[in-house]
């Protein structure tokens, strides 16, 4: 296989992964409080695939920056010998992701915030409710018999 198809496979492996990576981030809008960690885990197991096909990708680069600006789209296309053009096109969807991908990024994070406030508020209000009182009242009180058995056995 050509040096060039080679990359080219690799950057549609890499759009791939960075399909799901797009379609994790998506549930993460909508999924349940539970159903949230696993979608992080998912996220960051994908990450870990897409940077080894990264390192896949800098090994078939063979050290040549003219075929890296191709794969990481940091050159004009039109200057572009027809094998790296080729590797131009294929990194293109990949971008596309990638903005689509940083793009709800910042919904993703504000929708944890929100569920991070929400339960935080949960947690106030519970140990504030008389029941966590009472519970705290008779912890205490328990707390205080422990002890002054401990001091009488200790005087014995």
């Amino acid at each position: 296989m050509e040096k060039s198809e080679q990359i080219c496979a690799l950057l549609k492996e890499k759009c791939g992964l960075f399909l799901q990576y797009e379609q994790e981030t998506d549930a993460l809008l909508a999924c349940t409080l539970e159903e949230m960690q696993a979608h992080m885990k998912e996220r960051e197991k994908l990450a870990g695939q897409i940077d080894g096909v990264d390192r896949q990708i800098s090994e078939a680069c063979g050290g040549s920056q003219e075929v890296m600006d191709a794969v990481y789209n940091r050159c004009d296309r039109g200057g572009l010998p027809e094998a790296l053009a080729k590797i131009y096109d294929s990194a293109q969807p990949v971008f596309q992701i990638i903005n689509r991908i940083r793009q709800a990024e910042p919904l993703a994070e504000m929708r944890m915030q929100r569920e991070k406030d929400a339960l935080e508020v949960k947690i106030k209000q519970s140990n504030r409710s008389s029941a966590a009182q009472a519970s705290r009242y008779f912890s205490g009180a328990r707390g205080s018999e422990s002890a002054a058995r401990s001091a009488h056995f200790r005087k014995v």
